[in-house]
């Protein structure tokens, strides 16, 4: 199943808002893809990323494998700032993404607050 979204063009940023419910780790491949694309579309390497409303069934089976795979997918040559804003009860999985992230040269950072998410990617 196909992970829906919508992308807002901010200011400074894009924001992109996930809505869906799987477990499919090559639906999530293809999310970023599209992202990634959207972003370099609107020439923009700013990304608030809302996935309050994303469910992924599989995220305790292979977390950290999956995590990887999605930061590989990061361009080496359009740095990108992406602000990741989860439920509470994700941010375990979520510092997943941020610490492999920032291991990997991408600067990435984990929120549970839209504003407090906006603030960071702004500055």
């Amino acid at each position: 199943m196909a992970i829906d979204y919508t992308v807002e063009l901010k200011e400074q940023y894009v924001m992109v808002v996930a809505d869906a419910t799987t477990d499919s780790p090559a639906a999530l491949a293809e999310y970023v893809d599209d992202l990634l694309a959207d972003s370099e579309k609107h020439n923009l390497n700013k990304i608030l990323l809302d996935h309050r409303k994303l469910i992924f069934e599989a995220e305790h089976a292979g977390a950290y494998d999956l995590a990887a795979m999605c930061i590989e997918k990061m361009p080496k040559d359009r740095p990108l700032k992406i602000a990741l804003l989860a439920r509470p009860e994700r941010m375990e999985f979520v510092r997943i993404y941020e610490t492999i992230g920032v291991t990997r040269g991408v600067e990435i950072k984990a929120f549970k607050d839209r504003s407090m998410a906006s603030s960071w990617l702004t500055t």
